[in-house]
This record gives structure tokens, C-alpha cells and sequence, in this order.
């Protein structure tokens, strides 16, 4: 399993899309560090704009929200060995961040 790159991750707006980005130790051949785009929408467009944003904000916060929900998890199975539709989620959520198989 490939590992994410490690944050922290941040919101960066450029004139052609908002960007999430991090330094990472690796970078390409023309020095540059990790980045996920936000793109196609229309800046005049304010709804399609905060939208934008509001995806960058999350995409930023999700290596935080995965480790945070694994966390979570591990609590909860120590207090309560019963199986719920709830835990079954949160791993299922895991897995599908993680590319592991539920």
C-alpha cells in the first residue's frame, strides 16, 4: 500500500484553480512538491467559487479526518466489541481512503 503524502496540507488560490499543496521531500525533476487542482469552475460565478473552496478545504483536512477516524475506531472497538453499522462505516471509510480492501 502506498502511503499519502504527510502534511500539512494547505489551501492555495492561483488565477487558474485552487490548489491543495504540501512540501513533500520528493520532489519531480523540475523541483516541485506535491499538489491536487481544483478546477473547473467559473470564478465569476460566486456559488461555483465557494464551492471550489469548500472542496479544497476538505481534501486539505482529510489526512487529519483519516487519522482522527482511525483513532476513533480503535477507541471504540476497545470499549464495545459489538460490531455497528456505524463502525463497519468508518472502516469502510478507511478502506476506501487507504485503497485497502473493506
Amino acid at each position: 500500500m502506498t502511503m499519502h503524502t504527510p502534511g500539512p496540507w494547505a489551501v492555495v488560490e492561483h488565477d487558474h484553480a485552487i490548489c491543495v499543496q504540501t512540501e513533500s521531500p520528493s520532489k519531480t525533476k523540475y523541483g516541485a512538491s506535491r499538489y491536487a487542482a481544483i478546477g473547473g469552475f467559473d470564478r465569476s460565478d460566486r456559488a461555483q467559487l465557494e464551492e471550489a473552496r469548500a472542496n479544497a478545504r476538505l481534501i486539505a483536512a482529510a489526512p487529519d479526518l483519516l487519522e482522527a477516524l482511525k483513532d476513533m475506531v480503535g477507541l471504540v472497538e476497545l470499549m464495545c466489541p459489538f460490531d455497528g453499522p456505524q463502525q463497519r462505516k468508518a472502516r469502510a471509510a478507511i478502506a476506501r481512503a487507504t485503497g485497502e480492501q473493506p
